[in-house]
């Protein structure tokens, strides 16, 4: 545990990595990035990893050792242990400990509520309340806009990630003007993240996103940038899901279904993928039955699958209204 007391999104590589896919980035990064190894798993999906890393990483600094400690609370919640996690940052003690923290405690609480609209309003209220006191934290602010992102609400996350410095800041900007169709504008902020440090693998996620975005050869270019990073670092589900979408945008739904399946072997309850299955199987006219009481089964509160519970309530609704 730490140490100190995230239809079948199809064309969006960004919504299959849901949420996720954050980039922590809280503070300038050292010379020497101590937080290197963590910090790329987790910006790949990589939480376990990351985890692992942490638990033997001894930190140079306190603000070191509190990021450290965030990339791991972000794990658990990458990997849906939203419990875990609000076991650990207890609500009588999150409001004395640092900013950071007490955030990762009510973005755990807005995850838990998923399906709770009336809930979620209430913790994004408690986030906003507490950017009084804690103006500047980068963190804050991602994780505000990326309550939003889970929403879809897009452009008003867009108030909030607009406002940070850092490379994970940027890149959620990337990624939600890809979202919002606009990889015109998501282009020029890549570009000012290459300035930055065009190598991150922050940066490189960014660039793939806004090849994805622009759509026709670039979607290759997309694709073998997940290509590359699945080669250097571990083939996670967030990788294999985006090249995957990568795949399916140029109608190679075999070979996406290839990556799926090799997804689905990490980790046969993850939403994304069992969603980007079921795409493919409407695609190549199979049975997606299967996937998709699959994904119903495990990953009920999933935003694709609520999607589609609502289409399909609406579709009764106009059937039953027709035969009044």
């Amino acid at each position: 545990p730490p140490t100190t007391n995230h239809q079948p999104p199809t064309t969006n590589p960004f919504l299959c990595v849901a949420a996720l896919h954050l980039f922590p980035n809280m503070s300038e990064e050292p010379t020497v990035d101590e937080l290197y190894e963590v910090r790329n798993n987790f910006m790949l999906g990589g939480y376990q990893t990351a985890i692992n890393e942490a638990s033997s990483l001894h930190t140079a600094s306190d603000a070191l050792a509190l990021e450290k400690d965030c990339f791991v609370f972000r794990s658990y919640l990458g990997q849906g242990n939203y419990q875990f996690v609000l076991d650990e940052l207890r609500a009588e003690d999150t409001p004395s400990q640092p900013p950071e923290l007490f955030a990762l405690r009510l973005y755990a609480e807005f995850c838990a509520a998923q399906g709770d609209d009336e809930a979620q309003q209430a913790v994004l209220q408690k986030m906003n309340t507490l950017m009084s006191s804690a103006r500047g934290s980068q963190l804050l602010l991602i994780l505000i806009g990326s309550a939003y992102a889970k929403l879809r609400q897009y452009d008003e996350g867009l108030r909030y990630v607009i406002q940070t410095r850092s490379l994970e800041g940027r890149s959620l900007v990337v990624s939600f003007l890809v979202a919002m169709n606009r990889p015109d504008l998501a282009q020029k902020e890549w570009q000012q993240m290459q300035q930055m440090q065009d190598d991150a693998v922050a940066t490189q996620l960014a660039q793939a996103m806004v090849l994805f975005g622009l759509g026709g050869e670039s979607t290759e270019e997309a694709h073998l940038i997940y290509q590359e990073l699945m080669e250097k670092f571990t083939p996670t589900p967030m990788l294999l899901n985006s090249a995957a979408a990568c795949l399916m945008k140029m109608n190679r739904f075999a070979d996406a279904e290839r990556l799926l399946l090799e997804s689905l072997e990490k980790d046969n309850k993850d939403g994304d993928t069992l969603l980007n299955l079921t795409a493919c199987a409407f695609h190549t006219n199979r049975n997606a039955d299967r996937f998709l009481r699959q994904v119903k089964s495990v990953a009920s509160s999933h935003d694709g699958v609520q999607q589609r519970i609502a289409m399909e309530l609406a579709f009764d609704e106009a059937v039953a209204q027709m035969k009044l």
